[in-house]
């Protein structure tokens, strides 16, 4: 019966703007998946070795034993790698296989943002604005594109509150409790995690039990859930920062200790000048959500930024007219007002709740975000991951509360209507328009933004597709970094199958290789080892010479 009545709510306009928003979103994403993005970043680079290595015998890359952090380049959070160490052993090692799981989360999340601002709003209409500007954003659009570890923070984030919400709303204990395995879970997708969630939560707490909405018991149980999956990773971090030099271990899980994990000195509070380092972050943090940008090229576009920077204009001009109008409660209140049930009597304590908890939710979301910006020096796109859903839901109910200010602009039904479809077909195709826009430059000039960046394989690829086509029967690739992208962009791209390869894995093998090059053989090799071929032929890519016989 409770599916039914859902399922009347949605006429099948909606429905169809669903599934079209849905086809788009999906297509965008899987097109051409995974070689969108041919270049491979470092940090996904050592994800996929590490996952590899796992995967065949248990051990990380340094011969650890199913760590519960990565020491990387610096550090490097587990939970995507524990997915892709599953995934290869399923379907094999590949880039496709390794980039696979935040593909399909990114699109669970979709629906996930859709049901809760439908859950929260009680509005099919709102749910729809909110899925579209999440299927067109650039963030969104190039987080789920490779296999960057703290690319999957905001879903699993996302899926957390959602069920969280849930088990408040409905009642319900095991949507309450699950909700802390998800929530424990972000301690493991990224490293910032560790100050958000338990802050976000503590906030939570502490406003559920003043309005009396979760029991002594729910909350105790709750925080031991947390508190059990999560005390690995809180552990790992203590030992490290108090400097113990001793790994601890659980049966084949090991909790590390690294010499050289440097994740710490990221920290206002590991800095030598904690107030001056203060004042520099706020002005980062503040930079980063105005600008959308940080200067990697990879991460988002400043002419597009992360969500449009029109996105943020809507949201700060809704600011405005509701101080103007002297009512400081923000947005969400008129949504709820003119979208919640109208229901009287015993039922009106529990919408009052929902609406208050909706907006305190988002809005401690959004305020632990931007701590959290605060607290990580010299903060980017991917360290301030977890603003983008809660500004996006703040620009969802900006977009439909313009839509509302419209109709109320005029005594005139007739004239209102006209100016509140004015304001729907323009924001529409203005978001056409930059959503096109941004195809192009995703796919005409992204890629030679990002091409030779100290993050990526600086030419590597370039150099295989172009020894491939040789009609050489043997390549020989310098291999001295043995970083693993060698294997990864050959097993991914099915270079070589009709050729021998040989990787060089010393400077003695280079040398001999590059003396006896013949006219049937081809040699790539990075310009840093400093040998000479100036008796041989060669193209360049980036840090590469593509080199064979005159």
């Amino acid at each position: 019966m409770k599916l039914k009545s859902k399922l009347k709510t949605i006429n099948k306009k909606q429905l169809i703007i669903f599934l079209v928003i849905m086809i788009i979103a999906i297509f965008v994403r899987v097109y051409e998946f995974p070689n969108a993005l041919k270049e491979v970043n470092s940090d996904e680079m050592m994800l996929a070795v590490n996952a590899k290595a796992i995967a065949d015998t248990g051990k990380d890359i340094n011969s650890i034993s199913y760590p519960v952090y990565l020491l990387g380049f610096g550090g490097q959070s587990v939970l995507l790698l524990y997915i892709i160490v599953l995934c290869i052993k399923i379907f094999g090692y590949s880039l496709f296989v390794v980039r696979l799981p935040l593909l399909v989360i990114s699109l669970i999340s979709l629906v996930v943002f859709y049901d809760l601002i439908r859950r929260i709003s009680k509005n099919n209409t709102i749910a729809l604005i909110g899925l579209g500007l999440l299927a067109i954003s650039p963030w969104h659009i190039l987080q789920g594109m490779w296999a960057l570890d703290c690319n999957i923070l905001p879903h699993i984030l996302l899926i957390a509150v959602y069920l969280l919400y849930i088990g408040i709303i409905n009642k319900r204990r095991w949507m309450l409790y699950l909700s802390m395995v998800f929530f424990a879970l972000t301690l493991y997708s990224y490293g910032i995690a560790v100050y958000f969630t338990p802050i976000l939560l503590l906030a939570l707490a502490i406003y559920l039990r003043h309005k009396k909405k979760i029991s002594l018991p729910d909350l105790i149980i709750s925080i031991v859930i947390f508190s059990v999956l999560a005390m690995p990773i809180i552990i790992m971090f203590a030992i490290n920062i108090l400097k113990t030099n001793q790994s601890i271990y659980f049966g084949n899980i090991t909790i590390p200790y690294y010499e050289s994990l440097s994740r710490t000195d990221d920290m206002l509070f590991f800095s030598s000048n904690i107030l001056v380092q203060f004042f520099i972050n706020i002005g980062f943090t503040v930079l980063m959500i105005l600008g959308e940008f940080d200067g990697c090229t990879w991460n988002s576009s400043l002419i597009f930024g992360t969500v449009y920077h029109i996105v943020l204009v809507l949201v700060i001009i809704a600011i405005i007219i509701k101080i103007k109008n002297k009512s400081l409660n923000f947005t969400l209140s008129n949504i709820f007002s003119v979208t919640a049930d109208s229901n009287q009597g015993s039922d009106s304590r529990n919408i009052n709740f929902k609406d208050s908890f909706s907006k305190f939710l988002i809005l401690s979301w959004l305020c632990t975000s931007i701590f959290t910006g605060i607290v990580i020096n010299q903060t980017n796109i991917n360290r301030l991951n977890t603003i983008w859903y809660p500004l996006i839901m703040l620009a969802t109910f900006a977009l439909y509360y313009f839509y509302n200010y419209f109709k109320k602009l005029d005594t005139n039904s007739e004239n209102s209507i006209k100016k509140s479809k004015v304001y729907a077909i323009s924001i529409i195709s203005i978001f056409i328009i930059l959503f096109t826009s941004y195809l192009i430059y995703f796919n005409c000039y992204y890629s030679n933004k990002i091409d030779m960046s100290i993050c990526f394989s600086r030419g590597m690829y370039q150099s295989l597709e172009y020894a491939n086509i040789l009609p050489t029967n043997t390549v020989k690739v310098d291999n001295l970094d043995n970083d693993g992208s060698i294997d990864i962009y050959i097993k991914s791209n099915n270079y070589f199958t009709d050729k021998t390869f040989d990787s060089l894995v010393n400077q003695d093998e280079l040398a001999k290789a590059l003396n006896i090059l013949s006219d049937d053989e081809v040699l790539i090799v990075n310009e840093k080892r400093n040998v000479n071929i100036d008796n041989y032929d060669y193209v360049k890519f980036g840090e590469y010479y593509v080199v064979f016989e005159k």
